[in-house]
């Protein structure tokens, strides 16, 4: 399993989002095998840059250490073999899917994917008796549900904070942090993901192998 965050310079958002991903599921899965990849990069990288230091800042304010970041640029390789790409913005989506029209079903923003999971219908949690297969039925369904959906041009997208003051940096992280725990949740605990979604009377879930955690190099 390989999770990819896209932003533009990714020195900010998806650096942000990458950083807490590799945290959580170091708290949620510690000592498992390695089986999903994290990984970030952006549309237009300052490659090799570090972190934005106040994002980095708003990551310590958590308890997520951002130093040793180093950005780099998104290739259609990194979309090509990702199950899953997360981008901050629907410009960043479809620049996403200029280069990869293939990716059109695993391509999502943030918000996207987080509010299409509370679109889904009751379901048996997890959806397969595999941690690693529940999560990419999980990403199928969001793909379904994104046909039936309506937004208004902007909704979908988490604001760029550079050139902005250090308290941008910080809500910027607060809409991350917020979002990306129900997403990384639902997919990589599938005890959970029926708290995002409407329960009702469904057969009782099969037992499913969590999802382990490799930190992409």
């Amino acid at each position: 399993m390989r999770l990819t965050f896209v932003c533009t310079g990714n020195i900010c958002r998806s650096a942000v989002a990458e950083r807490m991903t590799r945290r959580g599921l170091q708290d949620w899965l510690p000592g498992d095998a390695d089986q999903i990849q994290v990984a970030s990069a952006g549309t237009a990288a300052v490659v090799g840059s570090a972190m934005h230091p106040a994002s980095r800042a708003a990551l310590a304010a958590r308890g997520v250490e951002g130093k040793g970041h180093l950005a780099q640029q998104l290739t259609v390789e990194m979309v090509a073999e990702s199950d899953l790409v997360i981008t901050m913005t629907e410009e960043q989506r479809a620049t996403v899917l200029a280069t990869y029209p293939r990716g059109l079903r695993k391509v999502f923003t943030l918000r996207e994917a987080v509010g299409l999971l509370r679109t889904l219908p009751p379901v048996a949690a997890p959806l397969a008796n595999d941690g690693d297969a529940h999560a990419r039925a999980l990403i199928t369904m969001l793909a379904d549900a994104r046909r039936n959906r309506v937004t208004e041009p902007g909704q979908d997208d988490v604001p760029d904070p550079i050139g902005k003051p250090a308290a941008a940096h910080v809500e910027v992280a607060q809409v991350i942090e917020k979002r990306l725990g129900k997403l990384l949740r639902a997919l990589v605990l599938p005890e959970f993901a029926t708290e995002l979604w409407a329960p009702a009377a469904v057969p009782q879930p099969v037992t499913a192998k969590p999802v382990a955690v490799r930190s992409a190099a």
